[in-house]
């Protein structure tokens, strides 16, 4: 059993299932929720050379949010196409990223060290379907170092267990000066999908081990998977403080700060279908709450096997 289920008050949870009622009746009329492409200020790249900058044309990066990098900044510039999400409610700082390009991995570890982060969580392959989608952006041997530029990382550990591979990484921008950064990939995560319907354990174990100190989120565009990881985050503490959890608000906050978050209406249920889960498993619900709760992971699950 993964240990953020016994971390997190979940007596709450039950209002996931009754303020949603008539919704998990209808399970798949729940509708995405549809909010303009960019309705703010965003950071445009127009020169032929910066363009290399992104992973995904048409995925626009919020200027109110971004993260501008101010190591090297002089040399190197200070863009990176990367987003804060703030809220009251998280305990810690995460930044949703695109997955590095080789074009762009020194200005990800930058960003790394700037922001002190202590965790880098990766929820795709380097290639998926035949397609690449993100860069090895770190040593991938025990033991080797590799410098990007101006920052030297260098691999000092390894472990593998049921969901992730764990990598400890010295980051360092001169010997003196060094940070480490654990890097936790997943491989049960598909591009545009979602874990498979046992899975719902993944994401909570994955947030269970970096929600405690600042963390990086990347897929390849780093929208979709990683919108829907920090989407589940933000559900879960405001259970945490008995807040009534509103899925479409949650959305709506989450791509003003990092746009395009939750790319496809699979992926918005699947977070209805994780909340629901953890509700069934660890909380006492009266037999109808219980029965609709039920009834939407059986249609849930069945409409995934088609």
């Amino acid at each position: 059993m993964c240990s953020s289920t016994s971390t997190l008050p979940l007596l709450n949870l039950k209002k996931v299932i009754q303020d949603h009622r008539e919704q998990y009746l209808m399970a798949f009329n729940i509708p995405m929720p549809c909010f303009p492409l960019a309705s703010f200020s965003t950071f445009l790249l127009v020169s032929i050379a910066s363009r290399t900058t992104f992973s995904i044309s048409d995925v626009v990066c919020t200027d109110s949010t971004r993260v501008k990098l101010r190591l090297g900044e002089k040399v190197f510039g200070d863009y990176i196409h990367a987003n804060y999400v703030t809220s009251p409610l998280l305990t810690t700082k995460f930044i949703c990223t695109q997955g590095p390009l080789q074009s762009t991995i020194h200005d990800f570890w930058r960003m790394i060290f700037q922001e002190r982060i202590e965790s880098v969580l990766m929820l795709c392959k380097p290639c998926e379907d035949g397609r690449p989608k993100c860069s090895i952006y770190w040593p991938e041997t025990v033991g080797e170092t590799t410098a990007f530029d101006t920052v030297v990382v260098k691999n000092t550990g390894e472990d593998v267990d049921e969901f992730a591979t764990s990598t400890s990484l010295m980051v360092e921008l001169n010997p003196e000066y060094g940070m480490v950064c654990i890097r936790k990939q997943t491989y049960r995560w598909p591009d545009r999908g979602v874990p498979d319907h046992n899975s719902c354990r993944i994401p909570l174990y994955l947030l269970d081990r970096v929600r405690h100190a600042p963390c990086v989120v990347h897929c390849s565009a780093g929208i979709g998977r990683t919108g829907s990881i920090i989407a589940l985050e933000l559900a879960l503490q405001k259970v945490v403080v008995g807040n009534k959890i509103d899925f479409e608000q949650i959305a709506r906050e989450l791509r003003c700060a990092r746009a395009q978050c939750i790319q496809t209406e699979v992926q918005y249920l699947y977070i209805h279908r994780v909340m629901i889960e953890n509700a069934l498993l660890h909380i006492n619900l009266n037999e109808s709450t219980r029965a609709t709760g039920q009834r939407f992971l059986r249609e849930y699950d069945d409409k995934m096997r088609k």
